[in-house]
């Protein structure tokens, strides 16, 4: 009977453990001026009603962090709205690797690289695969530069990595719009 009882409380605290880290498991964040909601554990839909607002979904997480570009993996589907730029990743890229005047713009070594919804063959209400692992998805620096896709943005760039300490983020910004993002991933 005592081991019985033991069994049950070991069954007991496994399926309470699985749980919780069912439960705990890293959950889309918003931010922005606009209304942003969330529609799943993976999925989003940006509103953008006024002029000059702005809104995405991120994840609490740095699971990419310093990862070199061709090790990288982010992607997600465009069902809504599709305008210049929007919706993007927005990827923190780190150049550290090369010293001096080979830094970003700013001073600082770390730039944005952005992949859209129009530069992977987007257009609006039609969906769109947005992904590091697509070919005809255009990467673009925001220090200067473009790339038909990441593996090229990769070979080009065989130093760089994401950034450590910085969050890529999926936005939608510029022109009015009924933004969808499913199944996204930031890990």
């Amino acid at each position: 009977m005592k081991r019985l009882s033991v069994s049950l409380m070991l069954v007991a605290a496994f399926m309470l453990s699985t749980a919780t880290v069912v439960q705990g498991a890293p959950n889309l964040q918003t931010f922005g001026t606009g209304e942003v909601t969330l529609t799943g554990d993976d999925s989003a839909t940006i509103v953008l009603d006024v002029a000059g607002e702005y809104g995405g979904v991120y994840l609490n997480s740095k699971s990419q962090s310093g990862k070199m570009l061709a090790e990288a993996d982010f992607s997600f589907v465009s069902t809504g709205d599709v305008t210049g730029g929007a919706p993007r990743f927005s990827i923190p890229i780190d150049d550290k690797a090369i010293p001096g005047p080979t830094d970003f713009f700013d001073g600082t070594d770390v730039a944005y690289a952005f992949l859209d919804a129009a530069n992977c063959g987007g257009v609006s209400d039609v969906e769109t695969l947005v992904s590091t692992d697509a070919a005809n998805c255009m990467v673009f620096l925001n220090a200067g530069g473009s790339w038909a896709n990441w593996d090229a943005f990769a070979e080009a760039n065989p130093t760089f990595r994401i950034a450590p300490g910085y969050i890529p983020f999926v936005i939608a910004d510029g022109a009015l719009g009924t933004y969808e993002v499913e199944d996204i991933a930031l890990r």
